[in-house]
């Protein structure tokens, strides 16, 4: 088992915090490349933070096509439409999405 560190916004350490949010959405990138089930990942916001157990990952070469395969509501959002778009405007391009690949994160929470 690894431990891997990650930061978060506010509003996902909220919902992750509250247990409402169970799928962390990131690119698949080299950092993310490196978790698998049963690590632990520690998320910070400011000075808080969350501790989680990784129950399983589903990947995907973009956060459209991972709209099919995950709750959507579980990753904290309302519908796919704006997951996808939220996604893209705010955090991640489409030629990042290409480069790296998509990944859900599928959490629980450590108490």
């Amino acid at each position: 088992m690894t431990t891997h560190n990650m930061k978060l916004y506010k509003t996902s350490f909220g919902t992750i915090s509250s247990g409402t949010q169970t799928i962390e959405l990131r690119l698949y990138d080299e950092k993310r490349r490196l978790i698998h089930p049963g690590d632990q990942i520690v998320f910070t916001y400011e000075s808080r933070t969350i501790r989680v157990k990784v129950l399983g990952l589903s990947i995907s070469d973009n956060f459209a096509n991972l709209a099919k395969m995950i709750s959507v509501h579980d990753a904290g959002w309302a519908n796919a439409n704006e997951m996808v778009s939220g996604l893209r405007k705010n955090y991640y391009s489409n030629a990042d999405q290409k480069k790296y690949g998509v990944v859900g994160i599928h959490i629980a929470r450590i108490k």
